[in-house]
């Protein structure tokens, strides 16, 4: 699992400026015509580093159609969402992943959110996904495991075509996600 990890992280930072930008350009298009982006209020999404699919006009669509949107912040072993506004000043954490600064009022937990796009590195068709291996997303929705038929938060995995896998290894602790949008499909799982 390492391996193939440290390969397609590797494929994902090699890409050129042009290809990753074609392929998230691809993806964003993908998700602001589906029908299911403005079912949704409360919207969680990462900000986009080391290659990840560009996530920055999504954001900017969502403020388009006033869904409130919240990045994730590292809070021990889990994530709170902190409110992002076009004016938000973002700090980095320890990994480099930009933040806002959270507040009282400007933060939520995971069961606040009605949807959550969620980076990964690879996915398979079953949609179980591999992180950058913290742990981090899956402990912070881990009551969709424990409560049957949790339709909220909406899980949705932003990633290229070329991460896919036929079938991941996958642990009792892993929290699928609820479809996957690349830059030539849309999976959908549950």
């Amino acid at each position: 699992m390492n391996t193939l990890r440290e390969h397609l992280k590797l494929k994902r930072k090699n890409l050129s400026s042009k290809e990753s930008h074609g392929m998230s350009h691809a993806i964003s298009q993908k998700v602001i015509r589906s029908k299911w982006i403005c079912q949704h209020t409360n919207v969680g999404i990462y900000h986009p580093v080391n290659g990840e699919a560009n996530t920055l006009p999504l954001i900017d669509f969502m403020w388009s159609i006033n869904q409130q949107v919240f990045l994730p912040v590292i809070n021990k072993k889990k994530l709170l969402f902190g409110r992002l506004n076009p004016d938000s000043k973002l700090k980095k954490n320890h990994f480099g992943i930009p933040e806002p600064s959270i507040t009282r009022e400007n933060q939520v937990s995971a069961d606040d959110l009605d949807m959550a796009f969620v980076p990964l590195v690879a996915f398979d068709l079953n949609g179980f996904r591999i992180g950058m291996g913290s742990g981090y997303y899956d402990r912070t929705f881990e009551k969709k495991l424990e409560v049957k038929d949790m339709k909220s938060p909406v899980l949705i995995g932003l990633a290229y075509e070329f991460q896919k896998q036929e079938c991941l290894n996958h642990q009792p602790w892993d929290v699928p996600l609820d479809m996957v949008v690349t830059e030539l499909n849309t999976y959908k799982f549950r």
